[in-house]
């Protein structure tokens, strides 16, 4: 049974966070509260703080931001972007397609959705509006293209769900690559099922005043030459995952790699990283990467009381006596994760969430990675739902379109994704 500890940290954690308190600040206090309320030692705080970081795998997460940062810096994004562009330009909508795929290729080396808006965003919707491209269009296409960063493997909400569950990081590495490509597939479907149908009234009207004018066939030459000029971008995700995927080295050990290659290639082959511009990436890199670890920090305390306060015993007990076979309890946790999306960040999700639903997924007897794929699936489809969709308040930061008026264009996404979601969740037998 959940005692009153339980209640006073969740409904303590709800309260700071409507009043508006950031998200790490929220479950902390929260916890507090909690351990003040109930006679706990203050230190245990600390210790929790420690253990949550004493954790190989987190070390990923601080270099997989930096290498996304270097890459950026280092001009290694804008030659995906263009050697895309080259490959793509012959279908009509070629844009839409060309920022799926190189948001897929950039995801394949940052493992972050956040930089990987940014880093092909910055370039992709600027051409896009030259394009003729509705605003508010090419905005959402960045924010659905950047989720995409933590589906095409290296991926830090992998490395998180390896964490929070024991679950090997490798094997999530190795799945979700399948459901990343799957969902790359949808999306672009249905971006250019919106831009062909544009007629469709009272839903979404994208405009596009003229044909883009790289929709004609480029030359073999110049198709060539972008291939040559973006060799070593492309030869990154060849290999890290190539060095995962046959064991040479660890996820954390790639993100490594990852880092040292962008700088190599940044500073020795593209000749655009220089002290500057290095500082620059290393200082946004531990901005971005200190974000994630202090919510998975604050999480490690705030699920201890959780366990220690019946909290896991009692949602599991629940649970199974709400469904009582895997797949009402498959389509359980995808009502659940979708409404946490709408409120919290994927890796809150995860760190809180996923840990007291994890025992009772594998009593129904559910592949743990399969779990996983699922878990972060969902989590990805909660950046792209509002109130607090992350991808879109990060697209309208450097689109300056309106959050609203991205919240009105992305719902098509969003409902591909969840089909996508659903395929996945019940035809394993596709990547598993």
């Amino acid at each position: 049974m959940i005692g009153t500890g339980a209640i006073l940290l969740i409904v303590a954690l709800i309260v700071f966070m409507a009043i508006g308190a950031p998200v790490y600040l929220s479950i902390l206090l929260a916890s507090f509260a909690t351990i003040l309320n109930t006679g706990g030692k203050m230190h245990t705080v600390v210790q929790r703080l420690y253990t949550a970081n004493d954790n190989f795998p987190l070390l990923a997460i601080p270099f997989f931001f930096m290498a996304g940062e270097l890459m950026l810096q280092g001009g290694i994004s804008r030659r995906i972007v263009n050697f895309a562009r080259s490959l793509l330009s012959w279908v009509r909508g070629s844009m839409a397609v060309i920022t799926m795929v190189s948001c897929a290729f950039f995801g394949a080396i940052s493992g972050s959705s956040y930089a990987t808006t940014v880093a092909i965003g910055k370039i992709m919707y600027p051409e896009m509006l030259q394009e003729g491209y509705e605003a508010g269009y090419a905005a959402v296409l960045q924010a659905v293209g950047g989720t995409l960063g933590v589906l095409i493997p290296p991926s830090i909400l992998c490395v998180l769900y390896g964490v929070a569950t024991g679950s090997s990081v490798g094997d999530m590495l190795l799945y979700i690559a399948p459901a990343g490509i799957l969902t790359m597939l949808a999306y672009i479907g249905m971006a250019l099922w919106l831009i062909r149908k544009k007629s469709v009234q009272n839903f979404y009207v994208p405009v596009v005043l003229k044909p883009d004018s790289t929709s004609q066939k480029v030359a073999l030459k110049k198709l060539g030459a972008d291939c040559l000029e973006a060799f070593w971008a492309l030869l990154s995700p060849v290999i890290i995952l190539g060095g995962i995927y046959m064991g040479i080295f660890t996820p954390t050990e790639c993100a490594i790699v990852a880092t040292i290659y962008s700088w190599l290639v940044g500073t020795f082959v593209y000749r655009e990283l220089n002290p500057k511009t290095t500082c620059r990436a290393l200082t946004d890199s531990v901005v971005g990467s200190a974000c994630v670890i202090i919510i998975v920090d604050a999480a490690n305390v705030f699920s201890w009381l959780l366990t220690v306060n019946n909290v896991a015993r009692a949602v599991a007990a629940g649970v199974s006596n709400t469904v009582s076979t895997p797949v009402s309890f498959l389509l359980l946790i995808n009502i659940v994760y979708f409404i946490a999306g709408m409120f919290v960040e994927g890796s809150v999700t995860i760190t809180i969430i996923t840990p007291l639903l994890f025992p009772v997924a594998k009593s129904f007897g559910i592949n743990p990675i399969h779990f996983g794929v699922v878990t972060i699936l969902n989590c990805i489809i909660g950046t792209l739902t509002p109130p607090f969709g992350g991808a879109l308040f990060v697209t309208t930061g450097f689109t300056k379109v309106p959050v609203i008026t991205l919240v009105k264009r992305v719902w098509p996404f969003v409902m591909i994704g969840m089909a996508t979601c659903l395929m996945v969740t019940y035809i394993p037998l596709l990547w598993l």
